[in-house]
């Protein structure tokens, strides 16, 4: 399921060594503003120190919306990794297209998430399962 993924991803920029990948995971209760950095291509954190090891060319993995697998671990989904599974909502890969930075300009209603950087949206995997190990083998 993410052999096609892996392929966009890959497709029309060298993926070198220094481009990480970074996992993002979007809860359900984010969902209106994962819609609105989708449409604006831009994501942004509260804290913009989260943000030190994100650089232009990296690739992204928002992973929207995870019900667990049974049983359901214990303050999911704030696991530890092995425990982190479910069938995701949808998968977004990405690209970062900018150096993270700081701005308090209004893009969402709830909270300013002042640490921020662009992105551009590579391929889309809906409705399909998720693990934190099956993730790293793939990557």
């Amino acid at each position: 399921m993410y052999d096609g993924a892996a392929a966009h991803l890959s497709a029309g920029t060298e993926v070198a060594e220094q481009h990480r990948i970074h996992g993002i995971y979007v809860a359900d209760s984010a969902t209106a503003n994962f819609a609105i950095g989708r449409a604006q291509g831009i994501w942004g954190v509260t804290e913009p120190d989260w943000l030190a090891d994100v650089r232009v060319g990296d690739r992204l993995a928002f992973v929207h919306d995870i019900p667990a697998d049974k049983p359901v671990p214990a303050g999911f989904p704030r696991v530890p990794e092995q425990a982190f599974r479910g069938t995701a909502r949808a998968i977004v890969y990405g690209e970062v297209t900018s150096e993270p930075t700081t701005s308090k300009k209004a893009v969402w209603a709830d909270a300013a998430y002042p640490g921020r950087f662009n992105f551009r949206e590579i391929a889309t995997i809906r409705t399909t399962h998720f693990s934190a190990d099956e993730f790293q083998r793939r990557w």
